[in-house]
């Protein structure tokens, strides 16, 4: 489970990203990932890990602070902007994700291992709808085991 903010606005139909000047909205979001994972072990010290999975980004968005619902939006007022924004959330698959991830994993004493950690989401919601990887997401990270 990850769980991370960001900002949207509402533009001819769908949710962008959002600089904070130009946000309407801003989104919570949870992303639950279902993953399979294949580990390789070369040595008592060396981890490698492929995985493959669905992942689901479950998110509800309310007004940005300093925005007023009043505000003028595409859909006429930032807050049916917001409306607009949570319906887009649910429709089209736009929750769904295909997930690859690989991580490196170094033991460094008994059970502690670490290492960096890489993965990629892809937006099956976009990709069905011809809109490509609009709203594809990477995330590198840190991986610690014990």
């Amino acid at each position: 489970l990850s769980i991370f903010t960001n900002y949207l606005l509402w533009y001819d139909g769908d949710a962008y990203p959002a600089e904070i000047e130009n946000r309407t909205a801003t989104a919570f979001c949870f992303l639950l990932d279902f993953p399979a994972v294949f580990k390789y072990e070369p040595s008592a010290r060396h981890l490698l890990e492929g995985g493959a999975g669905v992942s689901f980004l479950c998110r509800f968005a309310k007004i940005s602070n300093g925005v007023s619902g009043s505000d003028e939006g595409y859909s006429g007022s930032a807050s049916g902007d917001v409306d607009e924004i949570n319906k887009w959330f649910w429709k089209d698959a736009n929750f769904l994700f295909f997930m690859l991830s690989a991580s490196y994993l170094f033991t460094f004493s008994g059970k502690i291992k670490a290492g960096p950690e890489f993965r990629c989401y892809f937006p099956c919601g976009s990709l069905f709808n011809g809109n490509g990887m609009n709203n594809a997401m990477f995330a590198a990270g840190v991986k610690l085991r014990f």
